[in-house]
């Protein structure tokens, strides 16, 4: 019997730094090379949301951060050549405090990191979701938007 593929579960960490500026990352591999989102990637087995959110912010831009509770869960798509489902993604976004912990920079995976504010995030590429994810007026909220 062969079972179906399943939707994969990603997280990422929407940080703010309290002066109204958050980090994106600019994606140095496929998929969606080139556009910009929040640090994240999958979540990994056994690993609890903050623990995920906290690991991707380490590894993609060395700030140490503290995950509290979700703030977006999103679902990403993308289809094959023959309109098929590729890829499927629920993407949860929690928030995340930085305290200065770590120094900026892109790891792993992002060709680039850098602190953004409101209007640094206007004009950028963004990947898919990551538009919707941003004018959420939880996520504004929580990043003092």
């Amino acid at each position: 019997m062969t079972t179906a593929p399943r939707p994969q579960v990603g997280v990422a960490a929407v940080i703010r730094d309290g002066a109204g500026r958050t980090v994106l990352v600019r994606r140095g591999q496929a998929p969606y090379e080139g556009t910009w989102a929040f640090p994240g990637g999958h979540l990994e087995w056994a690993e609890t949301l903050g623990g995920g959110a906290e690991r991707e912010a380490a590894e993609e831009t060395g700030l140490a951060v503290t995950a509290g509770a979700p703030l977006f869960v999103g679902e990403l798509r993308q289809t094959d050549e023959r309109g098929g489902t590729a890829h499927h993604f629920v993407v949860v976004d929690m928030a995340c405090e930085w305290a200065g912990g770590g120094c900026l920079r892109a790891g792993t995976d992002a060709g680039e990191a850098r602190w953004v504010s409101a209007e640094g995030v206007e004009g950028l590429p963004l990947a898919p979701g990551m538009a919707q994810c941003v004018r959420d007026p939880g996520v504004r909220a929580f990043l003092g938007w």
